[in-house]
């Protein structure tokens, strides 16, 4: 392997331990491995008991967690939608996924 494809590898890799260390964005990629999501959906899985809560997260989702996700094409989302779904790059993370799921 060369240099070039070593450092690709190693990239590519970062990329998926760091979408994998946050809590919503694993529970985002866990809930596309059954299918299309719905921001509410995603709020219901983080199990919220209050609205505060659950305008908190979905602040935090909005803010953070879904667009970077997109940035590195696990998931497909539009911010004038809340629908969202497996991105190009989601069969490169659904092995990880698989085994800790």
């Amino acid at each position: 392997m060369s240099q070039c494809e070593l450092h690709s590898e190693s990239a590519r890799l970062d990329a998926v331990f760091d979408m994998l260390s946050n809590d919503y964005r694993r529970e985002i990629l866990f809930g596309l491995m059954e299918g299309d999501l719905h921001v509410s959906d995603i709020s219901r899985q983080l199990q919220t008991t209050t609205e505060s809560e659950r305008e908190r997260i979905e602040l935090a989702l909005y803010g953070i967690h879904l667009p970077k996700l997109d940035r590195f094409d696990f998931i497909e989302w539009s911010e004038n939608s809340d629908n969202v779904r497996r991105g190009e790059r989601f069969e490169e993370i659904r092995p990880v996924l698989e085994r800790v799921y």
